[in-house]
């Protein structure tokens, strides 16, 4: 099923989001926490968190994206991501775990022509 309405935010959206959230991961889920609250959602499932920004959903890939990487030793956050994950669908790129690691550190060779 194709996505629809894929927002990709800018450098300075995304810096914002992590400043004031975190994730944590335990007992397959997912811990959002926000100032002084904290949101607690299945891993095996999306969900939504409502931003002062936008309404950002954070698909299973993702999810899964993230749980495998937290303990390397430079981790991104699920925003981080998930904002990737979003930016190689709209330049038309094979979103899986290898692409986005690889956008996320800066090495990616070459966008392929479609």
């Amino acid at each position: 099923m194709p996505a629809r309405n894929i927002k990709v935010l800018s450098q300075e959206e995304l810096d914002y989001l992590n400043s004031i959230y975190t994730f944590e991961y335990e007992d397959n889920m997912v811990a959002v926490m926000c100032k002084n609250r904290i949101a607690i959602h299945n891993a095996d499932q999306k969900f939504t968190i409502s931003t002062p920004i936008s309404k950002i959903t954070l698909t299973l890939d993702a999810i899964e994206y993230w749980k495998r990487q937290r303990h390397n030793h430079v981790s991104y956050s699920l925003f981080d991501i998930q904002n990737t994950m979003n930016l190689l669908k709209v330049i038309y790129q094979e979103v899986n775990y290898e692409n986005v690691m690889n956008y996320l550190r800066n090495d990616i060779k070459q966008i392929k022509n479609i």
